[in-house]
């Protein structure tokens, strides 16, 4: 239950198929923070690169700079690298992750950024509602977010790839699909509480 003084918002999403026959979703919450500098990232999820792994192939609209393609190559082997947003570290152009994400033992999966001042940017979701779990880092001129742990049916490589790969959600006629987020800011003390909690589910 959230308080009346929390920063923090409950957001549900619900799709119903209409039709009386089959449709295919594919879905991602793109929810967006703004990185902090040397802010830490915290989430419920092995810390290996089995568990946390980047994607290596390059859409074609991004122009990679040099440097890039190592830079996804130091990720891909030690992403542990990336957990403190360092404000040299490369992510321009976007650099995006795939995260097995475990959950408590409420059924929550958990990601925070902790911000330098103790606070933190916070989501939580159900991995049963959305099996997948993207992380996006965009530090660019023109843009500066991150989006920790958006709760998705699917990768990123697009319908063909994501149908090839078995990750495509399948609804019967008459039939909805759902997911339930929560996300906001922590205070401080809450930033803490939060860390202790993903760290004991990361143990389990």
């Amino acid at each position: 239950m959230i308080g009346e003084k929390s920063a923090l918002l409950d957001v549900s999403l619900r799709v119903d198929n209409l039709k009386k026959t089959p449709m295919d979703l594919m879905y991602l919450a793109h929810a967006n923070f703004r990185p902090a500098d040397n802010g830490e990232l915290v989430y419920t999820a092995p810390y290996t690169a089995e568990a946390v792994r980047v994607r290596r192939s390059i859409p074609g609209h991004i122009t990679p700079k040099p440097g890039y393609p190592e830079f996804l190559a130091e990720l891909a082997a030690n992403p542990v690298i990336h957990h403190r947003l360092e404000p040299e570290l490369g992510f321009d152009p976007e650099v995006a992750f795939t995260i097995d994400m475990k959950p408590d033992k409420a059924g929550f999966a958990h990601a925070l950024q902790k911000r330098p001042d103790g606070t933190a940017d916070y989501i939580r979701y159900r991995p049963e509602q959305a099996a997948k779990c993207i992380r996006w880092i965009c530090r660019t001129p023109d843009q500066d977010a991150i989006g920790m742990a958006f709760p998705a049916t699917a990768e990123v490589e697009g319908y063909a790839a994501e149908k090839r790969k078995g990750n495509i959600v399948v609804l019967d006629g008459g039939k909805s699909w759902r997911v339930d987020m929560r996300l906001g800011l922590l205070t401080a003390a809450e930033t803490e509480a939060a860390i202790r909690d993903i760290e004991a589910a990361r143990k389990t």
